[in-house]
């Protein structure tokens, strides 16, 4: 029993640099997933001001079209001013001048209103546009840095699965079946020496006396009290040596 404690500490040790190596891999697209959030973001904003943009220029073609119409027909109504030989007529056509010229001012601030909020969200789209690129730019770096490290963590993971095998071959189906139950269960610690003082470094609560005498003498596979995780006293399955002199999977 104390060569399966020892190949389930080496196998717990590798199964943790996998994990870890999991987790190297995932936080290796974070940044460039933030790239491609900013660019979702960038282009969605793009396509707002540009419809506002257009908006505003369909309104500004219209405006100038009804003003030119307006300021033709104005003309018309001074020309006619200028030839009417009629008193009547003359003020008529005053008052329809003097509104015309009211309806005209009014029309020209209304498009000059159109022209300058097209002229902000042009300045708007240039922005995002010049932003856009920058970010693609960061984007695709950060994307290429992601796939560098996820073909040397995936190089990695290949051997240290590898030898993973080699441990699970070595270990008894009993064994490895409560050992995979325990780790999932307990952030992938399955199991964890007992200190000469009889706490459990897994969970940090005390074991009894007898339960620890048991580890020391049997050497047999044991559960923590509190947090159910495989238990040995590190100086009967390592001796004085403090830990395993080699790390290297169990062959044949």
């Amino acid at each position: 029993m104390l060569e399966q404690i020892r190949l389930l500490k080496k196998l717990q040790d590798l199964d943790l640099k996998i994990l870890e190596l999991e987790n190297e891999r995932e936080g290796s697209t974070v940044t460039r997933d933030q790239f491609a959030g900013s660019i979702k973001v960038i282009e969605e904003r793009l396509a707002r001001n540009r419809t506002l943009f257009e908006e505003r220029e369909v309104r500004r073609r219209k405006a100038e079209g009804d003003l030119a119409v307006e300021k033709t027909n104005l003309k018309k109504w001074k020309a006619r001013l200028n030839d009417s030989r009629n008193s009547r007529e003359s003020v008529a056509l005053v008052r329809e001048i003097d509104l015309q010229e009211k309806s005209n001012k009014q029309m020209e601030e209304e498009l000059l209103k159109v022209m300058i909020e097209a002229d902000e969200f042009k300045k708007l789209i240039a922005t995002d546009e010049a932003e856009q690129i920058d970010v693609r730019k960061r984007f695709e770096a950060e994307d290429a840095e992601a796939a560098r490290i996820i073909n040397e963590v995936n190089a990695k993971q290949a051997v240290f699965l590898q030898d993973r095998a080699g441990y699970t071959k070595a270990i008894t189906t009993e064994n490895m079946g409560r050992y995979d139950f325990i780790r999932k269960r307990r952030m992938g610690i399955a199991l964890t020496p007992v200190m000469k003082n009889h706490i459990c470094t897994g969970c940090h609560m005390a074991i009894s006396p007898h339960l620890y005498m048991i580890l020391l003498t049997d050497g047999t596979i044991e559960a923590c009290p509190s947090c159910s995780r495989i238990i040995y006293a590190e100086e009967r399955v390592y001796g004085d040596g403090g830990g395993a002199t080699s790390a290297d999977p169990p062959t044949g």
